[in-house]
């Protein structure tokens, strides 16, 4: 549908003719019409909706808003880095990047959610009004404050658990309810492993002859 709707190939795909349309359509995109602006404009596009990192700069979205591109783009607020705390190593590193960026150290789980915020009002100043968030499961794990901050000590130290993404998502997961609700943001939630694509197995799948004209 793409090859017909933008680059009026209109003939049945086959491998012989598989070189022809990739020269073609590879040369069309060296010509202006085909840059990305324009494009969105063949496609009667009105509102583009990204997803950002707590750690994103917005510059990009600063960029377009100030070349007064007629579409527009907007940002959405996505930590789901953030809650990735079952992976003590990552989620260590992650951590990292956002002392980085927000020039803050943090030590307990109290800062940590001082520093979420402090990224979620930036967004909220840059013109963000809406949290994405994409679940592989939907957190519910009963916990004391007192718990919650010694798991997030322990992986701060190195050690990991299921309970701890378990527990520590389904906090965070109530802070970002609460951190939009008094901003008036609206908020989308993908359920991942209720995915279609998550119930398929690879056997279903004849790969051979799918990959068969494949170089």
């Amino acid at each position: 549908m793409e090859l017909q709707r933008y680059f009026d190939v209109n003939e049945l795909l086959t491998p012989a003719i598989a070189k022809n349309i990739y020269d073609e359509c590879s040369e069309k995109l060296q010509g202006k019409e085909f840059r990305v602006h324009n494009l969105l404009r063949k496609m009667n596009v009105q509102y583009v909706g990204a997803t950002d990192d707590p750690l994103d700069d917005l510059f990009a979205h600063q960029k377009i808003h100030n070349s007064k591109f007629e579409i527009k783009v907007y940002s959405s607020f996505r930590p789901d880095k953030a809650m990735h705390i079952d992976n003590a190593t990552t989620f260590n590193e992650y951590i990292l990047k956002l002392e980085a960026v927000t020039e803050t150290t943090i030590e307990s789980f109290d800062d940590y959610v001082a520093v979420l915020k402090n990224r979620h009002d930036y967004f909220v100043a840059n013109g963000c009004t809406v949290s994405d968030h994409g679940l592989d499961e939907m957190y519910a794990e009963d916990y004391t404050e007192k718990e919650l901050k010694t798991l997030f000590e322990n992986v701060r130290k190195g050690y990991q658990s299921p309970q701890y993404r378990n527990s520590n998502g389904d906090r965070l997961g109530i802070f970002f309810k609460k951190a939009g609700a008094s901003k008036g943001a609206s908020e989308v939630v993908y359920d991942l492993a209720g995915a279609s694509i998550a119930d398929v197995d690879a056997f279903e799948f004849d790969f051979d002859k799918i990959l068969a004209s494949a170089d």
